[in-house]
């Protein structure tokens, strides 16, 4: 569960991160992408391995990431309901779909 979230801080089972984060089915890392405000289709390579009900994209506290058309295909393509929402929204809606024991990615932009 995501127990709080504020501007370049989140927390995830207890444990604090300063930087972006995956959060998979098993594990959370860091989050590396090519641009940091816009996410394509390598920024989101390996997120169906995980073999997801649903993926969240946590766009940042303002909203500012921008999401290509090509990853939101992907997802649609393979049949993955993505939320894309602002992270603190975000964080909310992957906490409602853990509460349901739905097996969730969330991708988390933190700052921005």
């Amino acid at each position: 569960m995501i127990d709080k979230y504020e501007f370049g801080l989140i927390s995830v089972d207890g444990k604090e991160y300063n930087h972006d984060v995956w959060i998979g089915i098993q594990e959370v890392s860091e989050w590396f992408r090519g641009d940091s405000h816009f996410v394509d289709l390598e920024d989101i390579e390996g997120v169906l391995d995980e073999n997801p009900e649903y993926v969240i994209i946590g766009t940042g506290k303002s909203g500012l990431v921008k999401v290509s058309a090509d990853a939101k295909n992907f997802f649609l393509d393979h049949k993955v309901p993505v939320i894309i929402k602002e992270t603190n929204q975000a964080a909310i809606e992957y906490n409602e779909l853990k509460k349901q024991r739905k097996r969730v990615v969330a991708l988390m932009h933190l700052t921005c």
